[in-house]
């Protein structure tokens, strides 16, 4: 594999990984503890605003520092 197609993939586990814990945090047993729409719809952006910039987030802690 390529470096390019590595990088892809490790985008899209993260891309994954971000959505499925939105998941688990919203199937709490309690409605109390789950997150709020507001809350959820504002994650799901901002995971659509990063992901669609192409950048893993190891790529976006190197371009903060």
């Amino acid at each position: 594999m390529d470096d390019a197609h590595n990088l892809n993939a490790l985008r899209i586990i993260e891309c994954v990984a971000s959505v499925f814990r939105i998941s688990i945090l919203c199937s709490n047993e309690l409605p109390a503890d789950r997150m709020e729409m507001k809350d959820i719809v504002s994650e799901l952006l901002k995971f659509r605003d990063v992901f669609s910039k192409n950048e893993t987030q190891g790529e976006r802690k190197m371009r903060a520092h």
